[in-house]
């Protein structure tokens, strides 16, 4: 996952100190204009110094290399034209549907997609069930865990394609990058091999330690109202449905569970998500337990609680999966035009969240942004789009000089 970044040589004036970025959210402040200030005065008063000290380093007759982190000021978006030059919803949403090649790979993406599913279960889910049989154990003491390690296996999956992305800093792809923010590899390449450890730590307890017990605790006390034979697998009509009212049922709940997350009460749980300024796929299962447990699992419980019987237990895998993946997308630092969830209406760019993260203003919204709309909470984002998405970016430079 880890990417080398610039090599830096040392120098034979004095090295010009900049003060790298840490993980420490101590002082973060939800829902301000603090925190955009505090940047921006950061990154003048830094690049102020570089630039005085540059003027005053000596210079000798020995080729040096400095590597420092220069601090640039720009109105120029990284992401230009099409979905991106539209600047209110409405815009953007009759955008999303215009004709082109991407339109019908992403439609054709979110169509198939179910069909597809139901079609592996066919051969999946005939397994668990002559599985439990042999053992003469209940359906549900395997068909949980399954689900809960195909979940599992599918995160790390997703991650591990864009853990190559961004290992490779593959250029071909950087025009779907949503900005030019630096990744925490780059930025602090000590402190990012830290966070990496308790980032895998974390999410690891949050799926062995939460999700796998809670799914044996509801089984053995209140039992499954999902269908468990194998004469009822979904079809691929039903299970797309599905899969559409437990996204607008999960997205109301994730919005109102985030939105209260960022009070002053309850920041202090949700804080821990949002070290992450530049987030990365890695990321959307990053989160304090609480926040895990009733932020999101409790969110996308409520669909399927709702619908019972009506849903099989292999469309409840399938939606587990697939809410996963719109996490890991919406996190992931990239937006590529034939993504499946980009067909869905009012579903929010990647930069959406990404704004969300860096100036930690409003856009509570998950996967989907009609909550927002609703109530006010994206006028920051709106605001910035409208002025062309000004952004205070520090970039690595490299400045070598030869006498």
């Amino acid at each position: 996952m880890q990417r080398v970044g610039s090599s830096s040589t040392t120098t034979n004036s004095k090295a010009v100190n900049v003060k790298k970025e840490t993980w420490s959210t101590a002082k973060e402040t939800p829902n301000t204009d603090e925190v955009t200030r505090s940047l921006d005065a950061y990154a003048k008063k830094n690049s102020q110094q570089l630039h005085h000290e540059n003027d005053n380093k000596p210079t000798e007759g020995k080729p040096t290399t400095t590597t420092t982190t220069a601090t640039t000021t720009t109105t120029a978006p990284l992401r230009t034209g099409g979905f991106y030059e539209k600047k209110t919803i409405l815009e953007q949403e009759l955008y999303r549907y215009h004709p082109s090649f991407w339109l019908l790979v992403r439609v054709g993406s979110l169509i198939g997609f179910p069909y597809l599913m139901c079609h592996l279960g066919t051969y999946i889910w005939p397994t668990v069930v002559d599985l439990a049989a042999s053992y003469e154990l209940e359906i549900t003491s395997v068909a949980f865990p399954v689900i809960g390690l195909l979940t599992f296996t599918a995160y790390f999956a997703h991650n591990a394609l864009y853990g190559l992305l961004y290992h490779f800093d593959l250029r071909s792809f950087d025009k779907y990058r949503v900005d030019e923010k630096p990744w925490h590899w780059d930025t602090d390449p000590d402190g990012w091999k830290i966070m990496f450890h308790k980032t895998i730590g974390l999410i690891l307890f949050n799926f062995f330690g939460l999700t796998f017990p809670l799914m044996y605790v509801n089984s053995f006390l209140l039992g499954t109202p999902l269908r468990l034979d194998v004469a009822s697998l979904p079809t691929g009509g039903e299970m797309f449905w599905q899969l559409m009212f437990c996204l607008v049922l999960e997205d109301f709940g994730f919005h109102h569970a985030h939105q209260l997350l960022h009070t002053k009460q309850f920041y202090w749980i949700h804080k821990i998500h949002h070290q992450y300024h530049a987030p990365i796929g890695l990321s959307a299962a990053y989160a304090h337990p609480l926040e895990y447990l009733f932020g999101n699992i409790v969110p996308s419980m409520m669909g399927p609680m709702l619908l019972r019987h009506r849903m099989h237990a292999w469309s409840f895998c399938i939606w587990t999966i697939f809410r996963a993946s719109a996490a890991i997308e919406n996190h992931s630092g990239y937006e590529f035009p034939w993504s499946m969830y980009q067909a869905i209406p009012f579903k929010a760019p990647t930069e959406y969240h990404d704004f969300h993260h860096h100036r930690n203003q409003g856009t509570y919204s998950g996967v989907l942004r009609f909550w927002d709309w609703v109530y006010g909470t994206n006028t920051h984002y709106l605001d910035w789009v409208c002025k062309g998405r000004p952004e205070t970016r520090r970039k690595r430079k490299t400045v070598s000089k030869e006498n």
